[in-house]
């Protein structure tokens, strides 16, 4: 049985750790709280992935993290709500993440985004260096002429990727 998301969860969990993260990195964070709009759309976005259209785990993940990266429903933030957001749903149904290293992730990236031209982060490994990755180059695919279906397909490729996704797809 598949474990969603709801808003009360996302403002009292995962608003607060990206809030805690990027404040020790003295990094701008949206104040998403007082965006009403915003909210209601990122609600919207949550309830939508519980419809059978989404099929599997990983459908429903692509769903979510595509739709809030370039929903832009708050004026800023958007990847990194999208982000967190993904990872905490993966996470919430039992996902595991695969130990790549930064240069496993970035032959995925560019293999599946040719047109995103992956930096080197310095700061960034593993893990944290192809999900950021991941976050921008969907956020750069609409200026890449790319087809929503195509975008879907290839994000849900890269969690497959990275993650033990298919073992909870299957249940």
């Amino acid at each position: 049985m598949i474990r969603y998301l709801d808003l009360e969860f996302v403002r009292l969990t995962i608003i607060p750790v990206i809030r805690n993260i990027f404040e020790q990195y003295h990094e701008p964070v949206p104040q998403y709280e007082d965006d009403i709009d915003g909210l209601r759309k990122l609600e919207g976005c949550l309830e939508r992935v519980k419809f059978q259209y989404y099929s599997t785990l990983v459908s429903k993940a692509a769903a979510l993290f595509i739709s809030i990266n370039l929903g832009h429903y708050f004026s800023n933030g958007n990847k990194r709500l999208a982000l967190g957001v993904l990872v905490t749903f993966l996470v919430e149904n039992h996902v595991h993440f695969l130990n790549l290293s930064s240069e496993s992730y970035q032959q995925l990236i560019t293999d599946l985004f040719p047109y995103y031209m992956v930096l080197h982060e310095q700061q960034l490994t593993g893990l944290d260096y192809g999900y950021y990755h991941l976050a921008v180059a969907v956020a750069d695919s609409k200026r890449a002429g790319m087809l929503h279906e195509t975008l879907k397909q290839r994000v849900e490729a890269f969690i497959l990727a990275t993650t033990d996704a298919e073992r909870a797809n299957s249940h």
